[in-house]
């Protein structure tokens, strides 16, 4: 899905040997044009240092982070400002059983006011799709017009 001129950040602990893996599972599944992967913990970032790096923003934000409340719902607060209008965010694990704290840092973190309000708009496997409210019904009515995605889903 990576457009020309866009660029793929990954941001991670990549502890052991999952950095070389990562990398191989890009170059065999994915793209290696354009990938910056920076090693680290995402909790001693600060918005200033993220603005350096995202300039243009994010059109899609994947986060699989720490699995407490309290990392996820950083997680979202700290990369959500840079999601760009249309853009979408993904969480990983959401309803998990093991990580409980998970779903409840996402639906705290919709809940919150803010400038800009992002609210579930699809859902699947052990994903949760966020989106701005008003892109909501645009995302579910072109995801309910695929056959594949039709047939095993609903909108409520």
């Amino acid at each position: 899905m990576q457009r020309e001129g866009e660029r793929l950040l990954g941001f991670d602990l990549f502890p052991d040997d999952s950095l070389p893996n990562t990398r191989a599972n890009l170059s065999q599944y994915g793209s290696t044009r354009a990938v910056e992967l920076h090693t680290g913990d995402t909790s001693r970032l600060s918005l200033d240092g993220l603005r350096g790096l995202m300039p243009e923003g994010l059109r899609l934000l994947h986060i699989d982070a720490g699995h407490e409340y309290h990392e996820v719902l950083h997680q979202l607060t700290l990369f959500a400002p840079f999601v760009r209008n249309g853009g979408v965010i993904i969480m990983d694990d959401y309803q998990d059983r093991e990580f409980p704290g998970i779903e409840a840092a996402v639906l705290d973190f919709c809940e919150r006011d803010r400038p800009r309000r992002f609210v579930p708009f699809f859902a699947g496997a052990n994903k949760m799709y966020l989106c701005e409210r008003h892109w909501a019904g645009v995302y579910q009515r072109f995801l309910l017009g695929m056959e594949a995605v039709r047939d095993k889903s609903r909108v409520t």
